[in-house]
């Protein structure tokens, strides 16, 4: 699971070098509970929705 959450954390720092205004955002996914990436994003649970 570490290993995913680095990943992640990368992929969206590629965001935060852009002029895109972004706002709190989330993969949606199987897991039992919310799980933070990083500080703005998390897994969302799909049972939640």
């Amino acid at each position: 699971m570490q290993y995913i959450q680095r990943h992640l954390e990368r992929k969206f720092a590629v965001l935060e070098k852009t002029t895109v205004r972004q706002g709190a955002g989330g993969i949606i996914c199987m897991s039992e509970a919310p799980i933070p990436i990083d500080p703005r994003n998390c897994f969302i649970p799909c049972n939640l929705i």
